[in-house]
């Protein structure tokens, strides 16, 4: 119990990082880019483009169909198999904005990002097997 305050704040820093890990991976963006310079950060950034997903995703990501999805998260009929995957991308962006949130309290508990990241990576994969059931 002495060590619950440190653990706290290493567990919620971790949690920061993930989201800052999830962002560059996904815009193929680094923190230190020149062009986050005036306060502009790289979650901010991504939360002032998440209306634009194609302009942020890195290429291999993006596809054509992604941006009648970015308002909302649609149901995984809505949408067909190349929108599913701006969904889950869409779904890791939101994800990795709410671990990177200026304050800790405002960030998920690590048990919510787990989650999170299963749905998402079962979603992905249902996407697969459900292409190879067509052949």
């Amino acid at each position: 119990a002495e060590y619950g305050m440190g653990s706290e704040i290493s567990t919620e820093g971790d949690i920061y990082s993930y989201g800052i890990v999830l962002l560059e991976m996904l815009t193929r963006k680094r923190p230190t880019n020149e062009e986050f310079s005036d306060g502009l950060t790289l979650p901010k950034y991504v939360e002032e483009s998440l209306s634009r997903t194609q302009d942020i995703l890195q290429p291999s990501l993006a596809s054509e169909t992604g941006d009648q999805c970015a308002d909302h998260i649609p149901n995984l009929q809505e949408c067909n198999t190349f929108a599913l995957k701006d969904i889950c991308a869409l779904r890791l962006l939101k994800l990795g904005l709410l671990c990177s949130a200026e304050s800790p309290k405002d960030r998920p508990a690590m048990h919510d990002v787990y989650g999170e990241v299963t749905e998402v990576k079962e979603a992905f994969f249902s996407m697969d097997n459900g292409s190879n059931d067509l052949t």
